[in-house]
């Protein structure tokens, strides 16, 4: 039981991530600020949910705010990466952009910091010739190419939020946490902003939020429906939108149409 007079009780183990186990934190800062029924409810629902074989999956609740939360909520309790005890890394939540750099600038540095070179990447003619060429590689793969070297802060909403997925690729993760990506980007952007995802190599963990139903069906393998402090259903996304309880609770009559 996680749940009792609305606070959050204990470490409980929720799932492994790669080598990583997840768990709910303990603080009473989380039971304050977001201590409502609906939230208390996605809580209690992964007390049943377990990570699935397959590599592309997807949690369905019935309010985004819950959904949203569960990044203030994991924490690492064991586990390591790359030598380092995983509770003993900082978590970088959120990318920050260089507003006055392009995104070939920013993406490159970001390499450059991932192989220990930060401080050297402009002042090095071959170590910025390469971290370049892998910048813009990555920056076309996420659909940034014909943006590459324009300043950021020039760059519509969405576009800045292509070049965050960037950055965060750019340091080759172990685990990448993804909250809406698409948010803000023309459909074919979000099309192959989530082929690239798709594609990515298959031990890199993602945990992913997205509230594009259509984008959720089309690359989902399988998908998890959390209804009411449990597991509704689980299958695959033609099973899923074909279920009458799920186009009940989530989708509405029309969307398996």
């Amino acid at each position: 039981q996680l749940i009792t007079t609305g606070d959050i009780t204990d470490d409980v183990f929720l799932d492994r991530i790669g080598d990583i186990e997840l768990g709910l934190v303990t603080s009473h800062h989380y039971s304050m600020a977001h201590d409502s029924p609906e939230n208390k409810e996605l809580i209690k629902a992964y007390q049943d949910v377990h990570g699935p074989d397959e590599r592309v999956n997807f949690y369905m609740a019935a309010t985004w705010d819950g959904m949203n939360m569960i990044y203030d909520i994991i924490r690492e309790l064991d586990g390591n990466i790359d030598g380092d005890k995983a509770v003993e890394l900082a978590r970088n939540m959120k990318n920050s952009l260089f507003r006055s750099m392009t995104p070939v600038e920013a993406v490159s540095l970001a390499i450059a910091q991932r192989e220990g070179n930060a401080l050297r990447v402009f002042g090095t003619a071959a170590l910025g010739r390469r971290t370049g060429e892998e910048a813009r590689e990555l920056l076309q793969a996420v659909g940034l190419g014909q943006y590459m070297n324009h300043i950021t802060r020039e760059l519509p909403y969405g576009l800045q939020c292509l070049l965050e997925v960037a950055l965060a690729l750019a340091g080759k993760p172990k685990v990448l946490l993804l909250d809406e990506p698409a948010a803000g980007v023309s459909a074919q952007a979000g099309d192959q902003l989530f082929r690239l995802i798709d594609s990515l190599p298959s031990d890199l963990a993602i945990l992913l939020l997205e509230h594009d139903m259509r984008l959720v069906f089309r690359f989902a393998k399988r998908i998890t429906v959390l209804v009411g402090g449990g597991v509704l259903v689980e299958g695959t996304p033609e099973e899923i939108a074909a279920d009458q309880r799920v186009r009940d609770v989530y989708l509405g009559h029309k969307h398996a149409a």
